[in-house]
């Protein structure tokens, strides 16, 4: 089994770390100015995979502060690697939901 696991931490490591979607800086735990809480709780919320409605309002927050729709994307996308695709596909679609919505309001 570790013959397994070791290489695909590796390549998963390699991948977060070559995407482009966070600058460097946010990946060394500079975090975008900032915007670590609003990101950490997207990140959290994304890996229960049930929690489209608190992850709506806090995506929604998040562009409140600042946070672009590209940076929530790839902070859900991420978490693909840690909580499998579906808790991220779920968070996909409570996304675009929440950007609805928030387009909606203003």
């Amino acid at each position: 089994m570790a013959e397994l696991v070791v290489p695909v931490a590796v390549l998963g490591s390699a991948w977060l770390l070559a995407r482009r979607g966070l600058a460097t800086p946010a990946r060394a735990l500079e975090l975008l100015g900032g915007l670590l809480v609003p990101i950490a709780v997207i990140a959290s919320l994304t890996t229960q995979g049930n929690a489209a409605p608190q992850l709506k309002v806090h995506i929604q927050a998040a562009l409140n502060v600042g946070c672009t729709r590209a940076e929530v994307l790839e902070v859900i996308m991420q978490m693909a690697v840690y909580a499998g695709f579906p808790a991220a596909l779920n968070g996909m679609l409570a996304a675009k939901e929440a950007f609805a919505e928030y387009g909606a309001k203003g």
